[in-house]
């Protein structure tokens, strides 16, 4: 009898224990398939790559404000700037050689793993994320990230909320990742296997 109560404790538990790790894990995969991060990284940590890191950033979200709708879903907007890529590559170098530079700059979108990241308005969970990646010259500087879509970053002014809603993100990851009303748990196990 107490080994039959033995398995049934430790199977509760185990139980319990998937049941705690699939909740959050469940909310974190809408997130990460519900947004596009952008990456930029700098050529080196000398004070004038950081700062030319900074006009290509600037660059390229005036251009993301410009030609990527408001209006888009996640698809569309990864189709655009997939269509865009050259486009921002060369913008991207045009804002160096304004600057004096003669640094080449590349750019994919593609998965990217990313750390647990607190901003003003919003809260992502670690994970992969679809990213676009500018990388300039050798790309081993300080980089600069956010969430090119929904555009909370392109416009300081846009409500965070709103840009959330109408990328068609639900309403219950909205509220979690802008800490609004229910809470994000994390486990930092989770996060060291993702």
């Amino acid at each position: 009898m107490k080994k039959n109560q033995i398995l049934a404790t430790i199977f509760f538990s185990l139980s319990l224990l998937t049941l705690l790790f699939s909740l959050p894990m469940k909310k974190a995969e809408n997130i990460y398939n519900s947004v596009i991060r952008i990456h930029v990284l700098a050529n080196s940590n000398d004070a004038l790559d950081q700062e030319l890191k900074i006009k290509v950033r600037d660059r390229i979200l005036d251009f993301a404000k410009e030609n990527f709708s408001e209006e888009y879903d996640k698809d569309q907007a990864e189709k655009a700037i997939k269509e865009k890529l050259p486009e921002i590559i060369s913008l991207s170098e045009k804002s160096l050689e304004d600057a004096g530079c003669n640094d080449s700059v590349s750019a994919t979108l593609s998965q990217e793993y990313y750390p647990t990241r607190e901003y003003e308005t919003l809260s992502l969970p670690a994970g992969e994320y679809l990213s676009l990646r500018v990388m300039i010259g050798e790309a081993k500087g300080e980089n600069w990230w956010c969430v090119l879509f929904p555009p909370v970053c392109i416009n300081s002014a846009v409500d965070t909320e709103d840009a959330l809603a109408n990328a068609g993100m639900e309403k219950k990851i909205i509220l979690t990742v802008t800490g609004k009303k229910e809470y994000v748990y994390r486990f930092k196990i989770i996060e060291l296997f993702q």
